[in-house]
């Protein structure tokens, strides 16, 4: 117990953060640019092969070190498939193909008869099938959107990700989390890219116009909002808008998109710095906000939207915040801590008031590899 206390009690004097901190201070006195200070780290996956086994990538860790017990969820594993997907057809690495296969593998794996994915895996291979999710489900549509859509993937992997995302879409029906539409937007939007069908097209509308209702109903002239309340991967759905335009070409869903996104930036941006919404109490219209568990998957969706909304709108705003907010992984949040570890790769779990969670699990690390692979994009 001395040797964790004193661990985590030093993190704020690793060698990044004692640089970080000599950053700010020569700012404080001297006029040098901000790009003296600004780098994107090199990729490293050396943390997400190490969560690795053959079955799939495992929940959590404690620290750099594996969880075992802690099995393995879709929710990881299909968010991981797009990037190591995304790698593999930047770098032909068959290193990345080989963990693409065991991703798919697991997608597959947890595929019921009806079409739907269970999410969660115990450590011995066992599917729960009560872990049905709305939003694991949306993220393995997407992912095998995705990988469908990458001309890189070897033609097997390519058909087998479009035969488990046809026998799934019938169940979207189901769907009514804007979170997970969102996600199922997405994947179709990917889909479609290479096998165009006007059916597909409607499903989309049909889902962007659920969307769009929600916004109808909850936002007025000081909450631009989908919701009552902004709470996690808020800007998904923002991005789910801006997929659909790209798709139909309806202004409509342009116009929300970038409204929604442009107010949800007014309340996470402060003095030039990204403050995610806190997990511990959110944001409910009319309330005061929530400053803290700030969690690394908010900052990565932020970042992957903004990073969709600079290459389609060209608005200078959007791509100057995607780099301000990956800049929240590297130091520049409320603690002024560094959350991503360049040493091992991975993303420490999150930031609340005083300290870091320093355990790297999977959700936190391929957070930040999405949103570090989305800055290579613009």
């Amino acid at each position: 117990m001395l040797n964790k206390n004193s661990y985590e009690y030093t993190r704020h004097m690793t060698w990044p953060n004692v640089a970080l901190a000599y950053g700010n201070l020569i700012r404080d006195y001297i006029a040098i640019p901000e790009i003296y200070f600004e780098r994107l780290p090199r990729i490293n996956t050396e943390h997400i092969r190490r969560m690795t086994d053959d079955f799939g990538i495992l929940q959590f860790a404690k620290y750099s070190t594996p969880h075992q017990g802690s099995g393995y969820t879709l929710d990881d594993n299909a968010r991981a498939l797009i990037v190591v997907s995304k790698l593999y057809s930047k770098y032909r690495n068959p290193a990345f193909l080989n963990l693409a296969k065991t991703y798919l593998n697991y997608i597959k794996y947890v595929q019921l008869e009806d079409g739907k994915f269970c999410n969660l895996v115990t450590k011995e291979k066992s599917i729960e099938k009560n872990s049905w999710s709305e939003e694991a489900f949306g993220r393995a549509i997407k992912s095998l959107g995705f990988v469908y859509s990458l001309q890189a993937i070897p033609r097997a992997e390519r058909r087998e990700a479009e035969e488990l995302l046809l026998k799934a879409l019938p169940v979207a029906s189901e769907v009514n989390s804007p979170r997970a539409l969102s996600s199922i937007i997405a994947g179709l939007y990917y889909y479609n890219k290479e096998n165009y069908s006007r059916d597909i097209v409607k499903t989309i509308r049909k889902f962007a116009d659920h969307i769009v209702n929600m916004y109808e109903e909850n936002s007025s002239h000081d909450w631009r909002w989908f919701e009552p309340a902004l709470t996690y991967s808020n800007s998904k759905i923002c991005e789910a808008l801006f997929f659909a335009y790209i798709a139909t070409q309806n202004l409509r869903y342009l116009n929300i998109a970038e409204e929604s996104l442009n107010f949800l930036m007014s309340k996470t941006f402060e003095n030039g710095v990204f403050v995610p919404i806190g997990q511990n109490g959110w944001y409910k219209k009319g309330g005061e906000r929530s400053y803290f568990d700030q969690q690394p998957i908010d900052v990565g969706s932020m970042v992957q939207t903004l990073s969709l909304a600079y290459k389609l709108t060209k608005n200078v705003e959007y791509g100057k915040n995607s780099v301000k907010a990956f800049h929240w992984f590297l130091g520049k949040n409320t603690l002024n801590q560094v959350v991503y570890n360049e040493k091992s790769g991975g993303c420490y779990d999150g930031l609340d008031k005083t300290n870091l969670n320093l355990n790297q699990g999977a959700e936190s690390t391929v957070s930040y590899m999405l949103a570090r692979l989305s800055l290579d994009e613009i």
